[in-house]
């Protein structure tokens, strides 16, 4: 997977460890239970809408010069971006995550709703989750 920001002119290659993976795994796992709960649930709407989100994984995403490989991305069939993305990150390299959010939400004209980042603590046992969603104005 890598990362290209063009405003930065910087090319970021990334390399998933085992642990790596296994978070991505892991989180998106725990999301698809959650929306599974959901359609079961009373609110049929939400239901419904549960019914069409899945899983999207690794896809390219290319605009204005940049290109990402999100980590793990969830979307509405409907959609035409994706509405959460889901980048894992060790410690050294946390500090390209505000720009990926950046990024996604502002490449995605606010569409692609939420960016989970998960900041794991190189060879610790804390794992540090933000969040960034679109600041929208009337």
């Amino acid at each position: 997977r890598y990362d290209y920001f063009p405003q930065l002119a910087k090319f970021v290659l990334r390399m998933a460890s085992a642990i790596h993976e296994a978070v991505i795994r892991r989180f998106e796992r725990l999301v698809i239970e959650q929306l599974t709960d959901i359609q079961r649930g009373n609110d049929q709407v939400a239901a419904g809408f549960a019914r069409d989100v899945h899983a999207a994984g690794s896809s390219k995403i290319e605009r204005d010069g940049s290109s990402h490989y999100p980590d793990g991305s969830f979307a509405h069939k409907d959609a035409t971006e994706l509405g959460v993305i889901l980048e894992v990150s060790h410690s050294q390299q946390h500090q390209d995550l505000p720009f990926l959010a950046n990024d996604y939400i502002l490449g995605s004209n606010g569409l692609t709703q939420a960016v989970i980042g998960i900041d794991l603590t190189y060879r610790g046992k804390e794992a540090r989750v933000i969040i960034w969603r679109p600041n929208k104005t009337k």
